[in-house]
């Protein structure tokens, strides 16, 4: 079986359910916490029955998955009150949401959502849509118009130069699975597609990664630096890994040409070519992911480098030490001064902004 397919629904998996259990244990007082752990549940649901079904083509995980997929409309109705006024949607607005997705729930083991037999394109299997399949992307559709609506204005109107940050990444994300969905929707019914296989996981798994970012650079939902270090970290591991077994297959396809690789010796060889790449790599990882998440003033501090202390103090290099501790105190002051270093400039810039107006 080839493993390929099922990595983007796996790490989208993966990352919802980060993303709503680290939400979900800040508590349930604010909607906001609510709506995107909510999200990142329902995304996990249906990138589970997503894998499930890449392993074993069958309506039984399709229709799993989509337990996840209708359970977004209550979701997505509270999703605009929940992020821009802190509050709950309407009375009525809920009660809708939620008689729609009863009704979706009472026809999903029928034959009205689903066609009762999988159509194959190529080498893959496809659920195509039933009769209210299009009355389903009605609803989603007037959820994600109203969620845009509401966004639009909200960018429009305010003068929170953060909320505007908040709002333009939440929006990049809604578009990105609106596209994603319009595909799917269009190949369930046969009309158009560009791949043969549905691709609203690789939305959920964009919505994620935007949701992550926008957290950690813009502070969207109240989580604290554990969720920070925890994507860092995880992001870190992850490229490091990849890069680990790219120059691994890699080095083994090539010495194959030209040696024999039955040997020890030759087995050695690949390991031998990772270890001496894996520390300069490995850097260069981590000075592409701190380009995301830290100023450059921040990146150009030795601070961030991962300075050897251990060798600075045995050497008795003093002014190194004195240059790290002066880095270490003006990190300090920022943080008294900003909730969010990745969100302002630095103290000492923004004195320096004011001495030029000056």
């Amino acid at each position: 079986m080839n493993l390929v397919p099922i990595v983007p629904p796996a790490i989208s998996t993966i990352i919802s359910l980060a993303v709503a259990l680290f939400t979900i244990s800040r508590g349930t007082q604010r909607p906001a916490h609510v709506v995107l752990s909510g999200i990142g549940f329902s995304a996990a649901i249906y990138n589970i029955g997503h894998i499930l079904f890449l392993w074993e083509p069958s309506l039984l995980w399709t229709r799993f998955g989509w337990l996840g997929s209708i359970a977004l409309i209550p979701i997505l109705a509270q999703f605009p009150d929940a992020l821009l006024q802190e509050r709950f949607a309407r009375t009525r607005t809920r009660r809708l949401a939620l008689s729609a997705a009863v009704f979706f729930l009472a026809i999903l083991p029928t034959d009205l959502m689903f066609e009762p037999a999988l159509n194959r394109f190529g080498e893959d299997f496809v659920a195509m849509g039933g009769p209210f399949m299009k009355f389903y992307a009605f609803v989603m559709a007037v959820l994600l118009i109203r969620i845009a609506f509401r966004l639009v204005k909200a960018w429009q109107t305010t003068t929170d130069e953060m909320l505007r940050r908040r709002v333009e990444f939440i929006l990049l994300g809604e578009i990105f699975y609106c596209l994603c969905t319009l595909h799917d929707q269009l190949l369930r019914h046969q009309i158009f597609w560009v791949f043969s296989f549905p691709i609203v996981d690789w939305a959920t798994l964009a919505f994620m990664m935007i949701l992550v970012y926008a957290t950690m650079r813009f502070r969207l939902i109240d989580i604290d630096v554990v969720l920070s270090l925890g994507i860092y970290y995880s992001l870190l591991t992850l490229g490091t890994a990849f890069l680990y077994f790219s120059v691994e297959n890699l080095l083994q396809n090539y010495l194959g040409a030209y040696i024999q690789l039955n040997s020890w010796w030759a087995a050695l060889l690949p390991a031998m070519g990772v270890a001496l790449l894996i520390g300069p790599s490995r850097g260069l990882i981590q000075k592409l992911i701190d380009r995301f998440f830290l100023l450059s003033p921040y990146r150009k501090m030795r601070l961030f480098q991962s300075p050897n202390f251990q060798f600075l103090v045995l050497d008795k290099r003093v002014n190194e030490l004195k240059q790290l501790e002066s880095e270490l105190k003006t990190v300090i002051n920022d943080i008294d001064n900003i909730d969010d270093i990745g969100s302002r400039p630095p103290i000492a810039e923004r004195r320096s902004d004011r001495a030029k107006g000056e």
